[in-house]
Order: C-alpha cells, then structure tokens, then sequence
C-alpha cells in the first residue's frame, strides 16, 4: 500500500479517509476476483480489522456513537467470514501436529479430524457462495464509501492519536494483568483481539507516519502470533474432544494441552515485556513522534 505523509497542511481526517477507502478497495478487489475463496476471506477479514483498528485509533475525534455503529457495521459484516477462518485454522493447526514421532494410529486419527472439518469448512464455503455472501458484501462495501467521504474528525490531530493510543494500550495491559494472575481460554481471546488491534493501529501511525520507528509493530505482531496460534490450539481442542475417547484421542488431547500451556507460558513472558510502559507515557511517545515528524 502507499505510504502517506502527513504535514501541518493536510487534516488527518483526509489521510484517515483515504486509508479506509484504500482498505475498502482492497477488500472489493479479493470479494469480486473470486479466484480464492479462502484467500479472499482472509483478505477480508484483515482489511475489515484493520479498519476497526482506525477507527478505535481516532475514536475521541469521530465521537462515542459513530465509533458504536462503525464498530457494529464492520463486526456484522465479518460474522460470517470468521468462522469459515476457524474451519481454516483448524485444519491448517491439526495438519501441523502430524508428526514422525507421534504414532500411526494418533497420525491417522488427526488426518480423520482434518478431512471431516475440510469437509465442513467447503460445505460452509459453498453455501456462502451459494447465498452470495460475497456479492452482498461488496455492495454493503461500496455503499458504505459515502460515509467515509463523509468523515469528520473533532478535535487537534495529536490529541485524537493520544487518546485512542493511550485507551487501546490500557485495555490490552489491563487483561495482560489478569491473565498473569488467572490465565483463561476467554481472557486470552479477549488479550489477542486487543492486542491485534493495538498493533493495527502502530501499523496505521507508519502509514501517516513513515519515518515512525516500528520496533513496537514487531513486538505487537509476534505477540499477536503467538495469541493467534492459542486460539487455534483452544478450537482444535474443543474439535477433538468432541470425538469419542479411545487411547489415541486421549494422547492428542493431552499432547495439544501440553502445546497450549506451553504456549500461555510464552505468551505471558512476552506481554510483560510489550507491555511494561505506562499507558501516558506509551500514547504521549506518537504525539511526540508526530510533532517531530512534522518539523
């Protein structure tokens, strides 16, 4: 995508509106070649991400019940597409456990789990062609273009940045917390989708930004990896553990779990290291950046 500059003659709500509508291109492009149908949920679901990730970037400026009904639209319109990604995971997940050392009869028993969810993520496919998700989606899509032309923003530009920064980070340290205290399947849901939308939103900083250091978006984005690969492992799990128990089952379960605690361990490392600033001092580093960049 383009790199976008920002200087003291350019509004941020101008290069915030030609980001979203480079995302809804983008996203148009995929939904309309067709080509790849699970390359284009994918695509989908990571331009329509990315964009809730803006727009919790610069919620102070577009006011509490735009940023509710921007949230709504998009989240509505990615229910369908997640869990066609799920069935993806999973069988990409389970794929990956096949190994030499495990035996033929486990190894057997997750190709069986790998083609009965194939089976159910091509049915789902199918239907959702058949019902014309994707075109429905595109002109949902395209409809929506007029807001974004549309956008207002209130307030000075550093201020909007500073307050969506400082707001992402305090939520996502604040589930860092209680997880280091009480680890939960739904508290690390909860920790990855923060955290994905805080490095959304430093990715969004670079674009304005290019001269922005981007340590931080690596930090944030192999974190986000790591809890990207635990929600996987928590849904092959549920997977497997629906099956009828025999000693091979018994030995994938316990084999996942134990790459699951390993994994939480990981992870619970790593995020108190991302996230050991304080959440001022953390937003006030962009605005600072931001003046810098503009002088």
């Amino acid at each position: 995508m383009k790199k976008l500059s920002i200087n003291p003659k350019i509004l941020l709500e101008l290069e915030i509106r030609r980001l979203l509508l480079a995302y809804h291109q983008r996203m148009l492009a995929f939904l309309q070649a067709k080509r790849n149908a699970d390359e284009a949920v994918h695509q989908s679901r990571l331009c329509i991400k990315r964009i809730r990730a803006i727009h919790r970037l610069i919620r102070s400026g577009i006011g509490e019940t735009a940023f509710v009904q921007q949230q709504a639209f998009y989240r509505q319109l990615t229910m369908s597409l997640g869990s066609l990604r799920d069935k993806t995971a999973c069988i990409e997940t389970l794929s990956g456990l096949i190994s030499n050392r495990k035996s033929p009869v486990t190894n057997k028993l997750i190709r069986k789990y790998v083609a009965v969810i194939r089976k159910q993520r091509d049915e789902m496919m199918h239907a959702a062609i058949d019902k014309e998700l994707f075109r429905d989606m595109f002109h949902t899509i395209k409809q929506h273009d007029v807001w974004v032309i549309q956008l207002k923003l209130d307030g000075l530009d550093q201020e909007i940045i500073f307050k969506g920064m400082r707001k992402m980070y305090l939520q996502a340290a604040g589930i860092a917390g209680k997880l280091a205290l009480a680890p939960t399947d739904i508290g690390f849901h909860q920790f990855r989708k923060k955290v994905k939308y805080l490095g959304y939103a430093l990715e969004t900083l670079q674009e304005l930004h290019p001269a922005m250091i981007s340590y931080q978006v690596a930090e944030l984005s192999a974190l986000g990896r790591l809890l990207g690969k635990h929600h996987d492992l928590v849904l092959v799990l549920a997977a497997v553990e629906a099956g009828d128990r025999n000693a091979a089952q018994v030995n994938l379960i316990r084999s996942i779990k134990a790459l699951k605690a390993g994994l939480e361990q990981r992870i619970l490392t790593e995020a108190k290291l991302v996230f050991a600033w304080d959440a001022k001092a953390f937003a006030e580093r962009y605005r600072t950046l931001i003046v810098l960049h503009r002088q």
